[in-house]
């Protein structure tokens, strides 16, 4: 079984080291940022709350 955990960051570790070796530095460190600001998404729109069904208005 795969912990998902180590997912965001082996694909992350994959990105920098790719672009380190096919265009260098600067693309290394924008992946950096782009690996980061996704995983800072992901794990913000996971631990929103949610509101129950019966809890919720409908606009109409």
């Amino acid at each position: 079984m795969t912990d998902l955990r180590l997912i965001p960051a082996a694909l992350t570790a994959w990105a920098v080291t790719a672009a380190g070796i096919g265009w260098g530095y600067a693309a290394a460190g924008a992946a950096v940022l782009v690996g980061v600001a996704a995983t800072v998404g992901v794990g913000w729109w996971a631990s929103r709350t949610r509101v129950p069904a019966e809890r919720r208005r409908i606009m109409i």
